[in-house]
């Protein structure tokens, strides 16, 4: 049988237990959360946007409860080098306010960037890391995506 200090030390820890839960909860909460994604496709829809060309499209979605203004955008290449983003077209005027639930997406063209790659000497695989800044200077960062720099430059539709 259960000693009645066992259970008191069992009950205590359950306590401290979810007490933690809680506080890391709401610690949670209360922080800026924005997910970034780089993807390839085709873009309709945008009268000033080529539906036959693929471009880069980076978005930035607000995963958490507290309003998030984001205020620039882009690519880090290998090397640490950054591709500029500013010529880019996007769904919403920067900077762009994100309430909880909601994203923007910016259109990059392809060309230009792997260009700079293969100047750079890339032509295999390389990662692409796509990030936004919000106006405290806070950098979110989205997964890599892997391409082929001289694949895609054999693309006709890059």
């Amino acid at each position: 049988m259960w000693a009645a200090n066992d259970v008191v030390a069992f009950v205590a820890a359950y306590g401290a237990i979810l007490s933690t839960i809680t506080f890391i909860k709401q610690v949670r909460d209360t922080q800026r959360r924005v997910r970034v994604t780089l993807s390839s496709g085709f873009v309709s829809g945008m009268p000033r946007l080529n539906p036959k060309k693929l471009y880069f499209i980076l978005e930035a979605a607000n995963v958490g409860h507290v309003p998030v203004t984001v205020s620039s955008h882009g690519i880090v290449l290998p090397g640490g080098l950054e591709a500029s983003t500013i010529a880019a077209f996007s769904d919403s005027a920067f900077p762009c306010p994100l309430s909880p639930g909601t994203s923007c997406k910016v259109f990059v063209e392809i060309r230009p960037i792997l260009q700079r790659l293969q100047a750079e000497g890339y032509r295999d695989r390389v990662k692409l890391v796509p990030y936004y800044r919000d106006q405290t200077s806070k950098t979110f960062k989205g997964k890599p995506l892997q391409i082929s720099v001289s694949e895609w430059l054999a693309n006709p539709h890059v």
